[in-house]
């Protein structure tokens, strides 16, 4: 997998930092990004009981991957993520509460840093270990040996710009790792759609548009569920020349009008096809209701998308409950309060 490669999914995680220096946590706090949720602890022992405690809800791996469901867009031996799963993933704040990353310092009374980060028990957290001059070749054997995942030399100038670049890194880290273990494990392929550089960057440039902060890769038709932070859910349809073609036979095979098939065929229009036609029986299937407009991608190889804003979904979501920004609100009430 390359570095521009999209993640089957991605949601906000929460970065733990342990240091028993008031001073230095207080600074960081200072530092980091409004947007990242993170918690502080002073003591190792508390910080790695709170690390290792159990979710209700387990990770997506264990969870969403299944065969593909009935869809013109049928692809054996790849990567899917059921949409009935991901109603699981997107109503539960517990997603937010997944730890990603741990940094903590070396040097701390109660345990020293390398025996907490060698002591979470969820296999994929990235950790960080934190040390000042007299421990760092420690904290260096531990890196190459791949004890760690990264190492950060304490009391430098650069030290909080280097805690805020790991942390945003290894959370990306952490879903990849994710996805490269399910298709070496399951001898899964993944979609061709995650890395094709043209839709790729069509997807980053959407994901500042609007500020995604979470998406969740779905077929039938093949694309993406995006959420932003405040809650408010849309649909990505990326269908390759060969999946169009498949709608036009689909609409075809199927008897739409005449003025469909050919919106299709001239690829003025793709289908938002989530309700199958087969399934109306004599009534009539409402085909010009699920066209969109869609944008060309790439050039060798064309793709084509559309962004499809408040989509018909069956997920009971509440962005009051289940947002980013709700979970971030939660965090901020738990600081005022210990404070």
């Amino acid at each position: 997998m390359s570095e521009q490669s999209i993640t089957p999914y991605s949601h906000p995680t929460t970065v733990v930092f342990v240091d028993d220096n008031d001073l230095f946590l207080q600074a960081l706090d200072v530092r980091m990004p409004g947007d990242m949720a993170y918690s502080c602890f002073h003591n190792p022992r508390q910080a790695l009981e709170h690390i290792n405690r159990k979710l209700g809800l387990g990770p997506i791996p264990d969870r969403c991957f299944t065969k593909p469901s009935r869809s013109m867009h049928r692809r054996d031996s790849v990567i899917h993520l059921d949409l009935g799963l991901i109603e699981q993933e997107v109503t539960n704040m517990e997603r937010f509460r997944r730890i990603s990353v741990v940094i903590a310092d070396f040097a701390m009374p109660a345990m020293n840093g390398l025996s907490l980060l060698t002591s979470i028990s969820d296999p994929w957290t990235k950790t960080v270990l934190m040390s000042g001059a007299g421990d760092e070749k420690l904290a260096l054997d531990a890196f190459n040996d791949g004890v760690i995942d990264r190492y950060i030399p304490k009391n430098r100038s650069t030290t909080l710009d280097m805690v805020v670049d790991y942390s945003q890194e290894l959370q990306r880290e952490y879903f990849l790792d994710q996805q490269r273990a399910i298709q070496e494990s399951l001898s899964l392929n993944a979609p061709e759609l995650l890395e094709e550089p043209a839709v790729s960057q069509y997807f980053a440039e959407l994901s500042r548009k609007f500020r995604f902060v979470e998406h969740y890769l779905v077929d039938d038709p093949p694309g993406f569920v995006f959420v932003t932070a405040k809650g408010v859910l849309h649909r990505l349809i990326v269908l390759s020349e060969a999946e169009v073609a498949e709608q036009v036979e689909y609409a075809a095979r199927y008897h739409a009008p005449p003025d469909v098939i050919q919106a299709l065929s001239t690829r003025s229009r793709i289908g938002f096809f989530y309700e199958h036609a087969e399934d109306y029986g004599d009534d009539p299937y409402p085909w010009r209701d699920y066209l969109c407009v869609p944008t060309r991608l790439g050039s060798n190889e064309v793709w084509w998308a559309a962004l499809i804003s408040d989509p018909p979904m069956e997920i009971d979501f509440s962005p009051v409950q289940s947002s980013y920004d709700a979970y971030l609100d939660e965090l901020d009430a738990k600081v005022k309060v210990s404070s």
